[in-house]
Formats: structure tokens, C-alpha cells, sequence
């Protein structure tokens, strides 16, 4: 079964066998993800199934639990309202309910559990939810990463890859390196991008390259001490443009023989890309 992200922001919290509750403040399971608050915060089904219940409790808050065909039940939890009924047919991405902060939270979010089979404590019949559905907001900030130089695929997963390159950016960044891509590190990424693309958009230096064939070394000598002083080159350019030197200089006959013609190809060339 696919599921989507079944709410709009960041990833505040990740699923993991010990957390410290930040309001109870005891080690234990977390046993979903947390996801902030945003602009929009309607809460919708992560895939179509049958509402099993819709109730509240201390810890949960409003919570409603929805049970899908391939067995699994998906709970959301600190619900501030809810707009679906016990034993509702919801189709994926139908809105069930709203972000808030009910029951054990501190601020708004929505807590969101992928379980196997019933709904349980249990945390080994728990999914981390992160590796089921796909973010677009990951999927941006991955693309921002792979821009800078990091490693990992832009698939919207946001697994232990993307994890372990957004703490490392965080630590090249000078950021709280907690693995977490929220508001103060995606500032920060599309800053960087920004900066890079003003740099490699900047027009090159305009250079430009002769290329001389020497049959001897007096000839080249000749033509290095000419490059190296500036009041030789002074006078090779006059001497040029009094016999005529110009764009046609590059057909002229220019053989090793031909020193005063060499340097004079050579003049014209450095004098044009001054």
C-alpha cells in the first residue's frame, strides 16, 4: 500500500525506540512522527480506509485511528477537531481532521503512527512512517543537498541517508546538528543554492590563447624575453599597427625564420586581450 504525508510541515520529532518526552520528561518509545505546525494545517487520511475510531485521551488528545486493507492502521493524534465519523469509508487524502495541541503536547503538531495489524502499544508492531510515505518538502531539500555537493538520492524519503546528510550540512553550517531539516536549516540551503548559482552564473574572464611553433631555441628565447618586457611589447605594437597588423595578422606568413613577424603575432595578440 502507498501512503502520503498526511499533513503539511516540518519533521519535528523521528520514530525511535527512546525519547525523552519533551513535556512528561521521561525516556521512552516514540513510537510515530511528529509533524509542526504550518500554514495549513487540515489533517488528511494517509490511505483510503475504514474510520475505527475517533476518541481522546490524556496522552493522545483527539486522535483518529483508520484501519486499511492491507491490515495496517494509521493513528493521528493532538488533534484540535475532527471531521470523521467511527466507521467512515475515507479515501486517501480526504481531510479527517485538524493540527493541534491536545492532550500530552507542547505545542501544535500532529503525531502520526503507522501500525501492523490492530492498533497497539507495542512498539515492535510499529512503522517508522518516515520510510512509507514520500515528502515533497523532503524531496526539495534533498534536491537543495545533492546542489551543494552532498550525497544521497532525491527520492522523498526522509531515511537514515537523508538524516545523516542533513547533520553533516548542519555541522558544516555551524547549526544545531540534530538531523532535523526544519525552518532555520531549509533557510540555510536555499541561501547556499542561492549563493552558488549568483557565483556560477558570473561571466567568465574574457582570456585569450596563442599558440607559437618554434623550430629553434633562439627563436623562442626571443619571443619569451619579448613577453616579459613590457617596453618590448610596447614596441612590437607599434611596429604592427605601422605596417598594417591587424585582424589579418593571423594569415600573414609567420615561420620561424620570420622573428620580427612572430613577435609581432605575438604583440597583437596580448595587445587585443588587454
Amino acid at each position: 500500500m502507498s501512503y502520503i504525508k498526511p499533513t503539511n510541515g516540518y519533521i519535528t520529532s523521528f520514530f525511535a525506540p527512546a525519547r525523552k518526552h519533551p513535556k512528561e520528561g521521561v525516556v521512552k518509545a516514540h513510537q510515530g512522527v511528529d509533524i509542526g505546525s504550518a500554514d495549513d494545517n487540515r489533517v488528511w487520511a494517509a490511505a483510503s480506509g475504514r474510520v475505527a475510531q475517533v476518541g481522546y485521551s490524556d496522552t493522545a488528545g483527539n486522535f483518529v485511528l483508520i484501519r486499511h486493507s492491507n491490515g495496517d492502521t494509521t493513528s493521528y493524534s493532538h488533534l484540535a477537531s475532527t471531521s470523521v465519523k467511527y466507521l467512515q469509508t475515507v479515501e486517501q487524502g480526504q481531510v479527517i481532521g485538524k493540527k493541534g495541541r491536545t492532550g500530552s503536547a507542547t505545542g501544535v503538531h500532529l503525531h502520526f503512527e503507522i501500525v501492523r495489524g490492530k492498533y497497539t502499544d507495542d512498539f515492535t508492531k510499529k512503522r517508522d512512517p518516515l520510510l512509507y510515505f514520500k515528502d515533497p518538502l523532503t524531496e526539495e531539500q534533498q534536491g537543495l543537498l545533492v546542489k551543494l555537493g552532498y550525497k544521497l538520492d532525491v527520492d522523498g524519503y526522509y531515511g537514515q541517508e537523508m538524516k545523516a546528510a542533513v547533520t553533516q550540512y548542519q555541522k558544516d553550517r555551524g547549526l544545531t546538528a540534530d538531523g532535523y531539516a526544519g525552518h532555520a536549516t531549509h533557510a540555510a540551503l536555499k541561501a547556499d543554492v542561492a549563493k552558488q548559482v549568483a557565483s556560477d552564473s558570473k561571466p567568465a574572464s574574457a582570456t585569450s590563447t596563442l599558440t607559437l611553433t618554434f623550430t629553434s631555441g633562439t627563436s623562442r628565447r626571443l619571443v619569451e624575453t619579448f613577453i616579459g618586457s613590457r617596453a618590448q611589447q610596447e614596441i612590437a605594437i607599434k611596429m604592427a599597427i605601422d605596417q598594417g597588423y591587424s585582424e589579418d595578422w593571423k594569415t600573414r606568413d609567420k615561420e620561424d625564420g620570420d622573428l620580427v613577424g612572430l613577435i609581432i603575432a605575438a604583440a597583437v595578440e596580448l595587445y587585443k586581450s588587454l
